[in-house]
């Protein structure tokens, strides 16, 4: 992992989480569908594989984020318990260990960060390029790695206690117009 693009975040873990979800096998799993298959069964299959890999990527880190938090994780968990509001800090610093551990080459950014949107834009996805370099163009395109992110954001969302109150939504895709991958949790809390 680059330190530039650590935000101080422990070198140790984060190599841990390198080590522990590694991007080939992944790409190698969904190569295992087979050729033919209908847009259904493919479908079923990206959520599957990449779906499970987000959702346990996001369990491992939530049983090791108070052994490695670091300061900044300190201040944004203490202002969420002073506030009340368990929305946005709760959710954002595990998504950003699972960005920058598992896909530290990712151009990515926040589109919003409020009491009601945690919101982030990709514009150069390593997993989607691995998909097109090993796949082609056409499965890339398809964009089936959104799993990933959807799963990864869902089970924040989940194992902070606010996904109930969350809607997930993935405005636009890398393969449309846009040219990136857009995420969005928007908060509604429960009588709000």
């Amino acid at each position: 992992m680059s330190k530039k693009m650590s935000y101080g975040l422990s070198d140790e873990w984060m190599k841990a989480l390198q080590e522990a979800f590694p991007m080939g096998p992944l790409i190698d799993r969904f190569k295992e569908i087979p050729e033919g298959s209908g847009q259904e069964r493919r479908e079923a299959h990206a959520l599957a594989v990449f779906g499970s890999f987000g959702r346990e990527l996001a369990g491992r880190i939530f049983e090791g984020e108070a052994k490695y938090r670091d300061r900044t994780a300190e201040v944004a968990y203490m202002i969420a318990e002073k506030t009340g509001h368990p929305f946005p800090a709760y959710q954002q610093r595990p998504l950003e260990i699972g960005l920058l551990a598992v896909m530290n080459e990712n151009k990515w950014t926040y589109d919003e960060i409020s009491s009601k949107r945690l919101a982030y834009i990709v514009t150069r996805c390593v997993m989607n390029q691995a998909l097109e370099k090993s796949m082609g163009r056409a499965a890339a395109e398809e964009v089936p790695c959104r799993h990933f992110c959807l799963g990864f954001y869902g089970e924040i969302c989940r194992r902070s206690g606010v996904s109930d109150s969350v809607t997930i939504r993935m405005p636009s895709r890398i393969s449309d117009k846009g040219g990136y991958c857009a995420f969005e949790a928007v908060y509604r809390p429960a009588g709000g």
